[in-house]
């Protein structure tokens, strides 16, 4: 698995650990962080699906300014936007959290069988229903 892939794992855990303790704006953050990773892996319906998630929960997030992640990612504002973010919520603090928490990521991902299970967990929707509908 290459560190972009344990990257977007890593954010995703961290949202929904944000998400589970109802902080929304930390919540989006670490889901925008997995937005971009995921469209530079090119899986553009797993970023259109967190995409959404951000919007649904804070419809004047900075990503509802463009009408994808194509066109935010030509965007100076934006890009200025995800440098605090990466520098904010960087994977190493994100990683030591999660082993604060006794989350072993490594660990679900084996547990899971696969990383579409494991994907399927961290969202909370099955992977082929993103698939599908994003």
């Amino acid at each position: 698995m290459l560190d972009s892939e344990y990257s977007l794992l890593i954010y995703l855990n961290m949202a929904r650990v944000a998400k589970q303790q109802l902080k929304m704006p930390e919540h989006s953050r670490w889901k925008l962080l997995a937005v971009v990773t995921a469209h530079n892996l090119s899986l553009g319906p797993l970023a259109n699906y967190c995409r959404q998630q951000i919007l649904n929960n804070n419809p004047g997030h900075i990503l509802g300014r463009f009408p994808s992640i194509e066109e935010a990612l030509l965007n100076a504002d934006f890009m200025y936007f995800m440098g605090q973010t990466r520098r904010s919520y960087s994977i190493e603090n994100a990683e030591a959290e999660l082993e604060k928490r006794q989350i072993d990521y490594q660990q679900d991902l084996i547990d899971a069988g696969d990383v579409e299970n494991y994907l399927s967990k961290l969202l909370g929707v099955e992977y082929t229903w993103v698939l599908e509908h994003f």
